[in-house]
């Protein structure tokens, strides 16, 4: 996503999407985690508990390391 691309100035993971990004965030003790991640969550509680874990969860190949 180009948003994230520009809220990590480049750091995002290829196809991460901006609630996974911010659960990963929380759990490395970034800012923009600890931030964005609660926001998130409360936006979308209506429709779903813990949004960003579960957006982390499905996007876990991302977060894999590479080398066997």
């Amino acid at each position: 996503m180009v948003v994230l691309q520009v809220l990590t100035l480049g750091r995002a993971k290829k196809s991460e999407t901006i609630s996974a990004a911010a659960y990963q965030g929380e759990l490395t003790g970034k800012w923009f985690g600890k931030l964005a991640r609660p926001v998130i969550d409360f936006l979308f509680s209506p429709f779903q508990k813990e949004h960003c874990r579960a957006a982390w969860l499905w996007q876990q190949d991302l977060y894999k390391d590479p080398t066997p």
